[in-house]
This record gives C-alpha cells, sequence and structure tokens, in this order.
C-alpha cells in the first residue's frame, strides 16, 4: 500500500476497503490528537509566559525525538545527539536561571 515498486507513495488500487478504512481512521485520529495538543499549548500558554511555553516547546521536541528514536529502534546520529543534548542542557539552564532569578527577587 504504502512506498510499492513504482515509486508512489499510496495506490488506490491495492487499497482494500478495510486497509481504507483504517486510514481514515488513523487519519482522524491523528487530527483529533493535534487539536488537542493545540489546545494543551494554548491552555499552558494562558498559564505561564512566553519563553517559558517556548522552552517547554523545545523540551517536547527532544522527548519526541527519544521516544521515536527508541520506539521505532532508530538509532541517532553524532549530530542528533548533540543537538538532543544542547537542547537538554538549555533547558536545564533556563530552570536554573528562573529559579536563582526568583530567588533574588525575594531577597
Amino acid at each position: 500500500v504504502f512506498g510499492n515498486n513504482h515509486g508512489t507513495i499510496m495506490s488506490m488500487g491495492g487499497v482494500s476497503s478495510a486497509n481504507f478504512a483504517m486510514i481514515a481512521l488513523l487519519l482522524m485520529l491523528n487530527g483529533s490528537m493535534f487539536a488537542f495538543y493545540n489546545l494543551a499549548s494554548y491552555g499552558v500558554l494562558k498559564r505561564t509566559e512566553l519563553v517559558t511555553h517556548s522552552v517547554l516547546n523545545v523540551f517536547r521536541r527532544v522527548f519526541i525525538i527519544a521516544f521515536t528514536s527508541v520506539y521505532f529502534h532508530v538509532q541517532l546520529t553524532v549530530y542528533s545527539i548533540v543537538g538532543v543534548g544542547l537542547a537538554t542542557i538549555g533547558v536545564l539552564l533556563f530552570s536554573t536561571s528562573r529559579k536563582a532569578a526568583k530567588g533574588a527577587a525575594k531577597e
């Protein structure tokens, strides 16, 4: 169905009605999950500052990269590992600087 010998992504001639129903269901599930993600993101944005939301979004991407590499058994390249490490260090530095700024504001 996906990726046949002719280089096409999908061949409708080989898709049964059961496969088509499954694809339609997965597309609807994907759309629903994306809508839920946008609603959750908006809810977080209402309760946090813009910079905090951006940092959380970076951490979300790091989590997705790590999770999918484990789940799909994909080995990360050196550049990917360095990128994930830099993003994680950035999130940790932001968190510690945020705590330090709040501590200094209390004094």
